[in-house]
């Protein structure tokens, strides 16, 4: 395989590139976008990762198959996000429960009790 060999401006372009995503990454976790928030910070991570890929690691300067391996890797990232995030989202969340649950129904432990019982105190005479 032929070493093709890069020029160093192309390399502080990319480097740039990089310092402004983190930058992005940085304003975005300061910044409420609600349920956007972790899409667009997972986007840029993504973003970052294939640039480092494509370039500091050459791989737009290697075979077909080593590029089908590295998009096999970011395919089993995306499959592990997606049924992580299916987990997450079809659990029942606290505020999604009935009022009469049967925990609080029937769980007498959960209740507070008052650890010595008051007595009626007799009157003095």
């Amino acid at each position: 395989m032929a070493h093709t060999v890069d020029s160093i401006k192309m390399y502080v372009i990319i480097f740039t590139v990089l310092l402004v995503l983190t930058f992005m990454t940085v304003c975005v976790a300061f910044i409420d976008l609600g349920f956007l928030n972790v899409p667009i910070a997972l986007g840029i991570a993504v973003l970052k990762a294939a640039l480092v890929l494509w370039f500091f690691m050459h791989l737009r300067h290697n075979s077909a198959l080593t590029k089908l391996f590295a998009a096999a890797g970011f395919i089993w990232l995306l499959l592990l996000a997606v049924f992580t995030f299916c987990d997450y989202f079809t659990r029942n969340m606290p505020s999604q429960q009935p009022q009469n649950s049967w925990i609080q129904d029937s769980a007498s432990h959960f209740r507070v009790r008052p650890a010595v019982e008051k007595r009626a105190e007799a009157p003095h005479h």
